[in-house]
């Protein structure tokens, strides 16, 4: 696939996983976390698209690491962090199923 869903309008079609990976570290995390939902619907609708479905992989890594690394709550701000703890679970469980689904389409999509 010639497809970038980095929004960079000088793509090439040459996919460097290295400058993609210091693209999205670049990234907000919110500006991260729409590119992966963006990322995700297009690879759901081409299920096949193997290039896009690794891209996924590299976003959702990216974004795993910024929730593993990310700021250690102060005392003051753990009473905060503790009422949001569970949206963020749950988001990061939907996404991991959805990785999951993905996979799995990925997988059986040569096979039907």
């Amino acid at each position: 696939s010639n497809f970038c869903g980095c929004g960079q309008s000088s793509y090439s079609g040459e996919f460097d996983v290295n400058d993609y990976m210091d693209q999205l570290a670049e990234m907000t995390t919110n500006k991260l976390e729409a590119q992966y939902r963006e990322t995700l619907k297009q690879s759901n609708e081409d299920p096949e698209d193997l290039a896009l479905a690794d891209e996924v992989q590299l976003i959702w890594n990216e974004l795993r690491q910024r929730k593993i690394v990310g700021d250690q709550p102060t005392e003051k701000k753990k009473e905060e962090s503790e009422n949001s703890s569970n949206d963020g679970l749950l988001w990061v469980a939907g996404i991991l199923i959805t990785g999951i689904l993905i996979g799995v389409a990925v997988k059986s999509g040569g096979n039907g």
